[in-house]
């Protein structure tokens, strides 16, 4: 790919089954690879980042912490709230290929849609 303004669903789903192609022990593991796969596929890309939405009660107990710390232990926060969880992310600077490392988008709840 040389840049994404210029790619496809088709390009989007060869890296998927590149992705695929391999074994992961993970979610997160694929969704990393995934990442790292979009991030150095394109000169243009700066930052690359895989989401996906989980229940509160499914995060680890870091991601937990993490989200009751971003909304200041907001009340409506529940076990079944959805939140939009990092999953994979890499990019230019290096602090950008660790999930652990982001400094507030590693888990955010959607409070509104519990």
């Amino acid at each position: 790919m040389n840049g994404f303004q210029s790619s496809t669903w088709s390009d989007v789903d060869t890296l998927r089954a590149a992705t695929m192609a391999r074994p992961f022990d993970s979610l997160e593991g694929a969704a990393q690879a995934f990442a790292k796969m979009m991030a150095s596929s394109s000169p243009t890309t700066v930052l690359s980042r895989v989401f996906g939405v989980l229940p509160f009660e499914h995060l680890s107990s870091d991601d937990q912490a993490f989200a009751q710390r971003l909304v200041h232990n907001h009340s409506s926060l529940s076990p079944r709230t959805p939140v939009l969880t990092l999953l994979g992310t890499d990019g230019r600077a290096e602090a950008w290929g660790d999930r652990a490392k982001s400094a507030g988008h590693r888990a955010i709840p959607l409070l509104g849609l519990a």
